[in-house]
């Protein structure tokens, strides 16, 4: 059985250095017949000199796509991949040693199942601050955080229990089926996030079965440009917007709310409840306080239906709600 490694980069030479070499130091069965497949997607740093310097310790080939976006080069490396299984990770990952031979030995034991995924541990850039790395449960979808625990459960929809990009493995036969939708997927005019889960949401609706690798680990690097108030809010408004709901016009696109001390919980009951927003402290805190701008709109914000909180300085919050 061949296995691609499938990694899609543009102009991250380095970060795509640490995540080969993450690669060429693990831990593999000697029977194990891989490839790593980078697809180069319009690169004008020293990428290719990168993948040339791995040529004598990953059997590793270059392909390039020179249509710019996330979904041309996956899709390119759907095409390109010769490999009965792909692999997917992302040119900001350590991989954990055993990360593929975990994946090659769910493969030999689930043949009936399509879909793989494995955990997703954020690695911040030191110094990360406290409300980001204390606040999982809001921003874990902008770090790509993912942790189901230790058992191998099924994968499903229902909860929201499927993988993200930067571990998961899907069968080539299937992934020609259900390819990357250019409606998803960062590129030229366009930020919108989620290709991944938009493909293995469509696979898991075919009927396919899909499980949980607990031992197929890795660690997203996040650095310090990613660790920013303005930077959450942005990814989290794309987020919401992925996902479908009516746009109004002032909207940030997303259920998204950062308020300030001056809001009380009152207020976002009312809120939450679909209640006028008629609290001058709701006002102050989401239109004309210091939160105005961080969404990228007018200041106007959708209406909550679930609350979680992140502390920040100076006792404001970013209010969210849901899954991503």
């Amino acid at each position: 059985m061949l296995i691609t490694v499938a990694i899609c980069t543009l102009n991250r030479a380095e970060s795509l250095r640490r995540t080969l070499d993450s690669l060429a130091a693990m831990r593999l069965p000697d029977h194990l017949d891989w490839e790593v497949l980078v697809v180069d997607n319009g690169c004008a740093d020293h990428t290719d000199a990168v993948i040339e310097a791995f040529a004598g310790r990953l059997p590793i080939r270059r392909e390039f796509e020179p249509r710019r976006g996330h979904t041309p080069a996956r899709n390119h490396a759907v095409d390109a991949a010769k490999g009965e299984y792909i692999v997917w990770t992302d040119d900001d990952v350590v991989v954990d040693p055993g990360w593929l031979a975990a994946y090659a030995e769910a493969f030999c034991h689930r043949p009936e199942a399509a879909l793989f995924g494995g955990p997703v541990i954020p690695r911040y850039a030191s110094p990360a601050p406290a409300w980001l790395t204390e606040s999982l449960t809001v921003v874990g979808p902008m770090v790509a955080f993912r942790d189901f625990g230790a058992e191998p459960i099924p994968l499903s929809i229902a909860g929201h229990r499927i993988p993200y990009g930067p571990s998961f493995a899907l069968r080539a036969a299937e992934h020609r089926k259900f390819r990357y939708d250019p409606a998803f997927g960062v590129g030229p005019g366009q930020q919108r996030v989620g290709e991944e889960t938009d493909v293995i949401a469509r696979v898991l609706q075919s009927g396919a079965t899909g499980y949980w690798v607990p031992a197929a680990r890795v660690e997203h690097c996040i650095g310090a440009e990613r660790q920013t108030l303005d930077y959450v809010v942005k990814v989290l408004c794309q987020s919401w917007r992925n996902r479908g709901f009516p746009r109004r016009k002032g909207d940030c696109g997303g259920q998204v709310l950062v308020r300030g001390p001056t809001l009380g919980v009152s207020a976002v009951d009312r809120r939450m409840a679909g209640l006028p927003p008629s609290s001058p402290d709701f006002s102050r805190a989401g239109v004309d306080g210091p939160s105005k701008g961080l969404c990228h709109g007018d200041g106007r914000y959708p209406v909550l239906e679930e609350r979680a909180t992140i502390a920040l300085p100076a006792q404001r919050e970013i209010v969210s709600a849901g899954e991503f």
